[in-house]
C-alpha cells in the first residue's frame, strides 16, 4: 500500500536521464557469441516435437536451447525496471507459441553465418491451434478459467474446514477406537504426522 497514490521513483531513472547506463553494444567484446532465434510461423500453436541434433553439428555452434532447456520462471515483457506493474506472463521459451514471430528456439554460435545455418537445421512439428481473435470469446474463456480455479479452491477450503471440524469435535478419537486392531497403528501414524 505504500505505492498507492504516491509517486514511485524508478531505480534507474536518474542514470537514464544523465545518459550513464551502458547498453548491450557498449558491453559486447569482440569474442562474444551471436544469438539468433528461430521464430514461429503460426499465430497460436503447441510445439509437439523439436529436433536440434543436426543444428548442434554445425561448425561454430556452441548451444541450441528450446523450452525444455531453459528455466520456467515467468517475467514481464515490458522491459522496465522494478517496480513494474505489468503482468509477469512470459517465459524465455514456451511450449506454446502465441503469435507469428514468437521465439521457438535459440542458437548461440561463434558467427552469424553458423547461427543462420543452424536455424535452418532445426526441425519443429507444431500442433496448430485456433487463435482467439474475438475479445468476447477471450473473456468467456478467461471467466471459465477463473470459475474453475474458484470452484477448485472452494472445494479445497471445504475439505480443510471439514477436517478441522472433524478433528476439533474429537470424532477422530472415536473412529480410532472403532478401527480394527490391524488398522489402528496405521491410523495413529497418519494422525501423528498430520497434526
Amino acid at each position: 500500500m505504500r505505492y498507492v497514490s504516491q509517486p514511485v521513483k524508478k531505480l534507474d531513472g536518474m542514470p537514464i536521464i544523465k545518459g550513464k547506463p551502458l547498453y548491450t553494444n557498449d558491453l559486447a567484446p569482440n569474442e562474444c557469441l551471436i544469438v539468433l532465434a528461430l521464430r514461429s510461423p503460426y499465430a497460436y500453436a503447441r510445439i509437439k516435437s523439436i529436433d536440434t541434433s543436426k543444428a548442434m553439428l554445425v561448425k561454430g555452434v556452441e548451444c541450441v536451447l528450446t523450452y525444455k532447456d531453459v528455466p520456467h520462471v515467468r517475467f514481464t515483457n515490458a522491459g522496465q525496471t522494478y517496480p513494474e506493474c505489468s503482468a509477469y506472463d512470459r517465459l524465455i521459451l514456451d511450449e506454446y507459441v502465441r503469435y507469428v514471430g514468437d521465439e521457438v528456439a535459440l542458437v548461440a554460435a561463434n558467427n552469424e553465418k553458423a547461427a543462420q545455418q543452424a536455424l535452418k537445421m532445426i526441425k519443429v512439428e507444431y500442433e496448430v491451434l485456433e487463435p482467439v481473435l474475438d475479445y468476447k470469446k477471450r473473456l468467456c474463456i478467461i471467466m471459465m478459467i477463473i470459475s474453475c480455479i474458484f470452484q477448485a479452491s472452494m472445494r479445497t477450503i471445504s475439505v480443510i474446514l471439514l477436517l478441522t471440524a472433524w478433528k476439533s469435535t474429537g470424532m477422530w478419537r472415536r473412529n480410532l477406537l472403532r478401527a480394527k486392531s490391524s488398522q489402528r497403528a496405521n491410523m495413529k501414524f497418519r494422525l501423528r504426522n498430520s497434526v
